[in-house]
């Protein structure tokens, strides 16, 4: 995974925001009909050109609590995610990216490390994708 956000000073990508809500009254909230992973993009952008900047830590944690029903539900629909995404990628010839397992068992630990729920999502959306492109390859023999 290419990490771009250090090049590009309104992204946001791969991380939680803690915001002023001044910013949110001049910027206005995120667009909830866009994507997971767009929406903050996009919103990151409005707030670009609003003058406002964004910083990143990798000393803060952010800890999400979640019952395990909510998590299971959300696991299940990443993992749909990533698989019809691999459906679309496959269908318009673009290949598989390599490291895959790696991802997963990277998110895995995260999620164990850091009791992290994004984790789990993470490599249930790695994994749904990475199942998909094995079984539409393995098809195609």
């Amino acid at each position: 995974m290419v990490d771009w956000s250090d090049d590009v000073p309104w992204a946001t990508v791969g991380g939680n925001l803690a915001v002023n809500r001044l910013v949110f009254d001049q910027v206005g909230l995120f667009d909830q009909s866009l994507m997971t992973a767009v929406e903050d993009s996009e919103w990151g952008y409005g707030a670009y050109l609003a003058g406002f900047k964004i910083d990143r830590s990798s000393e803060l944690y952010m800890y999400h609590r979640r019952d395990i029903e909510g998590i299971i539900t959300q696991v299940r629909s990443w993992f749909a995610k990533g698989s019809s995404v691999t459906r679309y990628q496959v269908a318009v010839g673009e290949s598989q990216p390599k490291g895959s397992l790696r991802y997963i068992a990277r998110c895995l630990g995260h999620a164990s490390l850091k009791r992290c729920s994004g984790g789990l999502l993470g490599a249930a959306l790695e994994l749904g994708s990475y199942l998909e492109w094995r079984r539409v390859t393995d098809s195609a023999k």
